[in-house]
């Protein structure tokens, strides 16, 4: 696997456990059982190129009370749209795609965080992508994609991050850093050469 997270995915009061795959480019959602033995079921439909997703977040963008499931790092090709795929979860153990608006790239990366960060009651997006298929390793930036709650989404274009010029966003994580009630992003970026790899870090902003 690539990446993990653990949540109570069926509503039966037992958190499991749900993988980004290496290799499959599926997810797996392991369930646990009130015995304590767990219960491994694939998802096949969810599809890389690349046979692989390099993050995984859950969080219930609809408000419907189940996880639905955020990924980034899968690739269609570099002449194709890429960016993070969502799937909305159904009571039926099905999911739906749900990534209208999101495929606002050429190369995905790691980089991947779920909030709401506009303050309108809905979930949004920020995740790490490179727009021109450039392979330089400072072709990279940083994308913030606003919900409506409804499974489509949209790049907003004056957020502040920088959408070119930055190392390979690896990995995001929210907090807020200066006490004033908004998340903050921080940013582990890959090296392009032996010891300038290097963290950023990005104050969230009230508009």
């Amino acid at each position: 696997g690539r990446d993990i997270r653990i949540k109570d995915m069926n509503s039966d009061g037992l958190l499991d456990i749900v993988v980004s795959m290496a290799r499959d480019g599926g997810v797996a959602v392991i369930q646990q059982s009130a015995d304590g033995s767990w219960q491994s079921e694939f998802q096949s439909q969810f599809k890389s190129r690349t046979g692989e997703f390099r993050s995984i977040e859950l969080a219930d963008l609809n408000l419907d009370g189940m996880q639905d499931i955020i990924l980034n790092g899968g690739f269609t090709g570099l002449g194709q749209d890429n960016g993070p795929d969502v799937y909305l979860a159904a009571k039926n153990g099905n999911w739906t795609n749900a990534s209208k608006g999101l495929k606002s790239w050429r190369m995905p990366t790691p980089g991947l965080a779920v909030a709401d960060f506009n303050r309108d009651g809905h979930l949004d997006i920020v995740a790490g992508g490179n727009t021109t298929g450039e392979l330089d390793e400072k072709a990279y930036g940083l994308f913030l994609f606003l919900g409506n709650g409804g499974g489509s989404w949209q790049l907003a274009r004056n957020s502040g991050l920088p959408e070119d010029g930055m190392p390979r966003p690896y990995a995001i994580r929210l907090a807020d850093l200066n006490k004033d009630g908004l998340n903050d992003l921080v940013v582990t970026h890959g090296a392009p050469e032996e010891g300038s790899g290097y963290v950023s870090v990005w104050f969230g902003t009230a508009s």
